[in-house]
């Protein structure tokens, strides 16, 4: 028999490919027991513990035998390895037969030693195909990757077991999925309901973003055809099938081989949490944002599920996700109170409403196992940072015992959300930071870059002051959004709002004294202002609690322009007349999705896009300050357009193509409207899309533009997977 030292010869980097490739064949894939075995014994053995790999050992480690096993009494050990050194030695006579290293098990011992095959070279070693051969990090990652893949496939068989005690035991794995080249990850993983693929969006250099599939048990992934500027994912019960939420706000379903089929709920619905559940029911929350609603996976109208408890100041339902039974599911409340935000249970039939616990971020549930009379396992939610898992009966809807930390550093944004997701085979993916933003850039005519302001990160909205010397911005700060300004000369940035709730969308005032912006701190959305000197405090201008976004200030400061977020006609134009009494009035109010408009430098005229014609364009409208539009409209854009914005003398209207060229229009606002042709100033590489207001702002006189960039950090940040999580838990 080999020593110790002797089988360690062999590199432990060449010995885990082989592991890897041992596993995953046809020999071992559907042997759990045997399995968890061979990866027991060989990781060991590699650590340096192999006087520790007894058979009292192997019996309690792996086959979760309690203290008191007795091999003299239970010969499960014996009776395994025998198996084991039968498969290693059938696997190596066939599927194994070229393969460079040989793993064995000598009988009368269960530590394995490892050699390389006499007649094979380094040269031509088989390894999994696709491997990268002569780069040790990314072969390290695969290892991992196949090694994650083979566990997954033990804990799928144990999850299935009955009874409350498993048989084997499968070791935690944790390793990293890169984005393709060239590209970064853009919102959230989400990881199949089997454990075996993750899906993320990506981004490009360019500023062009779609799903990215990956399988776990691949070298790489692929980007899904169709699923540009996609977000909100959710998987069918059976992983075969996604659910994306694409352009228009409609839900895309998808295979795992990137397969559409026809939109199955044809909008508008919020990117707020997406569940597909038994019987092809699926819970979404709809564009009013009022409760959970249910649809048909094959189409039809959304149905009203929960209701918004107001008295108790609930603001929404967001993010619902089936429980096992596909009859009841959770959901987050957010409230006006942070701190009351909260967990729910709730059931299709709208009768049950259960407070499960205070959380600032989603929930999910994660089975791990099944008992005699129900299946149990862990709500997962995230709190500063910081993913808890809390044992929870699904059929009881209770919780027990304390909550126990399962990862670290990730991602927590605003409205509850929270980058994680697991699987309902012990398989959790995370992201720790950022993985996408926008950096605050200024260029001039020619598309020249002339300068940064503000940090790297989640910045929407921008626009630069009357007097060009500041800008105001949204920054998100993890779980929270705020509206920032940024000295242009100097860089010098400083906060302007403090409320725990989003404020985003700022415009500033036409003296440059006063911003206002959106607000979530008092509903779904209300426009407020505040004095940007001194210690002023905010307040409220309109008691609209609806989706709403400011968009303009009119220049002989009596009119705001904001975007009503109507679930029935989709977004509207509103004006809000700024003297005392003033009511607001609906400017446009149709079937189609009219947006961002902006007031001329004479108050005469309104810029505005509208999907009216099947494609988003720029329009001009009169406005007489007291009534609807009314009358002809003229069409700016020619191509396609979006996000007006007027140059300071009204000679000159700007717009977004489609393609991110930054456009520019002669226009005359006196007597009659004249308008010449579109030219395009420059392409704008990179435009980062964030934000309910403008991605873009001009100066007064037309000659600086102010937009965010994309940024991506170096290197791109990473999707952390973590298999087997649970039995952190059990340490």
């Amino acid at each position: 028999m080999a020593s110790e030292e002797q089988s360690l010869t062999t590199s432990a980097d060449a010995v885990e490919e082989q592991l890897a490739r041992i596993l995953v064949s046809r020999d071992f894939a559907n042997s759990v027991s045997l399995s968890a075995f061979l990866q027991f014994v060989v990781r060991e053995t590699l650590a340096g513990k192999s006087q520790g790999i007894k058979e009292y050992a192997v019996g309690t480690e792996v086959f979760n035998r309690p203290e008191s096993f007795d091999p003299r009494l239970d010969t499960i050990v014996r009776v395994q390895a025998s198996k084991l050194r039968s498969r290693l030695a059938e696997y190596y006579a066939t599927n194994g037969a070229n393969d460079p290293i040989v793993i064995e098990l000598p009988r009368g011992s269960y530590v394995p030693i490892f050699h390389t095959k006499p007649t094979t070279t380094r040269d031509n070693v088989t390894i999994p195909p696709g491997t990268p051969t002569r780069n040790l990090l990314r072969r390290r990652g695969l290892i991992a990757a196949v090694l994650a893949v083979a566990s997954i496939g033990i804990l799928a068989a144990l999850y299935g077991i009955r009874g409350s005690q498993k048989s084997v035991r499968a070791d935690p794995i944790r390793f990293t999925l890169s984005p393709p080249e060239n590209t970064s990850f853009y919102g959230f993983p989400s990881v199949s309901p089997d454990g075996r693929h993750v899906i993320n969006a990506v981004m490009t250099a360019l500023g062009k973003n779609g799903l990215w599939l990956r399988s776990l048990d691949a070298v790489s992934g692929q980007i899904l055809p169709g699923t540009e500027r996609a977000t909100a994912t959710a998987w069918s019960e059976d992983g075969k099938y996604a659910l994306f939420r694409g352009p228009g706000a409609s839900l895309t379903r998808i295979d795992v081989a990137g397969v559409q089929v026809p939109r199955v709920v044809p909008g508008p619905i919020l990117g707020f949490g997406i569940s597909w559940g038994k019987d092809e029911v699926i819970l979404l929350t709809p564009r009013d944002g009022t409760g959970i609603g249910r649809i048909a996976a094959t189409g039809g109208l959304i149905s009203q599920v929960t209701s918004l408890d107001e008295t108790h100041g609930e603001l929404a339902h967001y993010w619902p996700q089936f429980l096992p039974d596909g009859r009841h599911f959770i959901y987050f409340a957010r409230n006006r109170n942070p701190s009351e935000n909260a967990i729910y249970a709730g059931s299709l039939d709208g009768k049950l409403r259960k407070r499960l616990l205070t959380s600032e971020s989603r929930a999910q549930f994660a089975p791990v196992g099944q008992d005699s009379d129900s299946r149990f396992g862990y709500l997962l939610y995230a709190r500063e940072g910081t993913v808890f898992a809390h044992k929870f009966d699904p059929n009881r809807l209770e919780l027990s015992g304390e909550a126990k930390p399962v990862a670290q550093d990730v991602l927590q944004m605003p409205y509850g959300r929270a980058a994680f997701s697991a699987s309902s085979t012990g398989v959790l993916v995370y992201g720790s930071r950022v993985n996408t933003g926008g950096q605050l850039t200024m260029f001039n005519r020619a598309g020249m870059q002339v300068g940064t302001l503000g940090p790297p990160g989640l910045c929407g909205s921008a626009v630069i002051s009357p007097d060009g010397n500041r800008i105001a911005f949204d920054f998100d700060n993890g779980p929270n959004r705020d509206i920032w300004t940024a000295e242009i000369a100097t860089g010098h940035v400083q906060r302007v709002t403090f409320d725990r709730e989003v404020d985003h969308a700022p415009i500033w005032s036409p003296d440059g004294s006063r911003i206002a912006f959106d607000s979530h701190r008092s509903g779904l959305g209300d426009p407020y202002v505040k004095a940007v000197a001194g210690a002023s405090s905010e307040s409220r201008l309109l008691p609209w609690n609806n989706a709403t976004t400011v968009t303009d200030w009119s220049h002989n400061d009596a009119f705001i322009a904001f975007t009503n977020w109507d679930p029935a006609n989709q977004p509207d134009i509103w004006i809000l007349p700024l003297q005392a009494g003033g009511k607001p009035f609906p400017y446009l109010q149709t079937k189609a999705n009219e947006n961002r408009a902006q007031f001329s430098p004479d108050s005469r005229w309104i810029a505005y896009a509208s999907n009216e014609s099947g494609r988003e364009e720029v329009y001009v409208q009169a406005f007489d300050g007291a009534s609807p539009a009314s009358g002809g409209k003229f069409l700016i854009s020619t191509a396609g357009g979006s996000q007006p914005s007027w140059r300071g003398d009204g000679k000159e209207l700007f717009y977004l193509s489609p393609d991110d060229k930054l456009m520019a229009v002669e226009v005359d606002t006196k007597g009659t409207f004249k308008s010449g042709k579109p030219n395009p100033l420059f392409v704008i590489n990179g435009l980062f899309r964030w934000g309910a207001g403008n991605n873009y702002d001009v100066s007064q006189d037309g000659t600086r533009f102010l937009m965010a960039i994309l940024w991506r950090p170096t290197p791109p940040a990473p999707i952390n997977v973590f298999v087997n999580w649970p039995a952190q838990l059990e340490k």
